[in-house]
């Protein structure tokens, strides 16, 4: 089972809602210390953490395949 997956997609909003309004307010700075007094747990902020790198590697595979096209 892969670490995201075993997070709603509900948390997953409050979670990315949290990172959008502390990066406002802190002129784009997000600490894993900020998302934790938001009462995330250290498992929800890193399984978010996969799954935009596996978000940002599929994204950057299609790119590659329209320059090679």
């Amino acid at each position: 089972m892969k670490p995201h997956s075993r997070i709603d997609r509900h948390r997953v909003r409050e979670l990315a809602r949290a990172i959008v309004e502390i990066a406002a307010a802190n002129g784009g700075t997000v600490e894993t210390g900020h998302l934790l007094s938001r009462g995330f747990t250290r498992a929800e902020i890193e399984a978010l953490g996969e799954l935009a790198r596996e978000e940002a590697a599929k994204t950057m595979c299609r790119d590659d395949g329209r320059r090679a096209a």
